[in-house]
């Protein structure tokens, strides 16, 4: 019975000795190795597959106790195209006559597809969790600085990345271009804390060039069809860039970027969808700021024109016909200051027959 449990199970199972040799496989086993039987006899385990859990098979030696099920990943070496496996392994001691460890035998159970899954489930977890906090940033910023400040303080964190920061413009074009926002560890620090303007050369327009062309977050540096310019890691020691060129509905196009400078860094599939989607959420940020920014300034400006124009410039309200607005000249020309007009009629400032004139034509206007 014994005998075919072991052979028939769905399960890999194993029995070495006490130096980790091969005694006996069964076929479940063989066929997760993509092997024959045959090719374990006597052959250590650990030599045909190193692998980290050596050191627990070791401890079970020792104390000659069970080891409960745990997961570990695993790369064949002889098998690269099958990526990482992920396999539930359960160790047992089989012990002598002198209570010494004789044998050992392990189950062994493929669990790929389960930990991608689960791998998959925390990936979806946070990246809405990493969207939310810069949601939040968005939100809770009242001006344009303070928002690109708050949404870089939470890329830095969220990548943990060296620098992040927002170039302006992303023009090839362009005689120059700067740094309007940036945050960085303390150890990185950048372009704006050095305070320079930036004047445009053919190696910036190619990383321009080439930003503007994409639809997807591209990668400066290793693993990647883009070489990291020598200028970036000279002046500013970075090892490994990725960004995106940035598109609010008003003005030109700005970049969005992080910069590793600690070490060479592969940007993972994941990482990139998250930028893109941040990048995105920033757009639509920057064009909201900008746009209120840019009314505001139109405001301020005509404000400005309005207060020195030297023709007296009156508001009245619609219903009741009552001052809400007066510039300099029109204080001058009545003579009280602006406090004192502001709320009153022109029956308060004028001769019955003049109020009455002046209301008359107010309402023909309105009429």
């Amino acid at each position: 019975l014994a005998d075919a449990f072991y052979k028939h199970s769905v399960s890999g199972l194993v029995i070495l000795d006490r130096n980790f040799n091969f005694v006996r496989v069964n076929e479940a086993y063989a066929r997760s190795c993509r092997k024959d039987i045959g090719e374990f006899a006597g052959r250590n385990h650990f030599e045909m597959y190193p692998s980290d859990v050596q050191p627990i098979f070791e401890e079970v030696v020792r104390s000659k106790r069970p080891y409960a099920t745990f997961t570990r990943a695993f790369v064949y070496p002889d098998q690269p195209e099958r990526g990482t496996t992920y396999w539930d392994w359960t160790l047992v001691p089989i012990l002598d006559e002198r209570g010494e460890v004789e044998f050992l035998v392990f189950s062994l159970s493929e669990v790929t597809e389960r930990k991608r899954a689960e791998e998959e489930r925390l990936a979806h977890l946070r990246f809405f969790e990493s969207m939310d906090r810069v949601n939040r940033a968005i939100q809770g910023a009242g001006d344009l600085e303070q928002m690109m400040g708050a949404v870089l303080d939470e890329v830095l964190s969220i990548f943990d990345c060296d620098r992040a920061w927002l170039v302006y413009p992303c023009d090839p074009e362009a005689a120059s271009w700067s740094v309007p926002m940036e945050r960085t560890k303390p150890e990185y620090p950048g372009a704006r804390a050095r305070a320079i303007e930036i004047p445009m050369d053919a190696e910036i327009q190619r990383v321009f060039r080439a930003v503007r062309a994409a639809e997807r977050p591209v990668a400066f540096g290793p693993d990647s069809e883009y070489p990291l310019p020598e200028w970036l890691r000279e002046q500013f020691g970075v090892r490994s860039q990725l960004t995106m060129a940035t598109y609010p509905r008003t003005g030109k196009p700005w970049e969005f970027g992080m910069h590793q400078c600690s070490y060479p860094r592969a940007w993972t599939q994941d990482e990139q969808r998250l930028f893109q989607e941040i990048n995105r959420r920033l757009a639509d940020a920057l064009t909201s700021m900008l746009m209120q920014r840019d009314l505001r300034e139109s405001e301020e400006f005509l404000d400005s024109v309005v207060e020195n124009k030297p023709d007296m410039v009156f508001v009245k309200d619609a219903q009741a016909l009552r001052f809400v607005r007066f510039n300099k000249a029109g204080e001058q020309l009545l003579g009280y200051p602006r406090e004192d007009l502001l709320g009153k009629d022109d029956y308060d400032f004028f001769p019955k027959e003049e109020a009455d004139f002046f209301t008359a034509k107010d309402r023909e206007v309105l009429d």
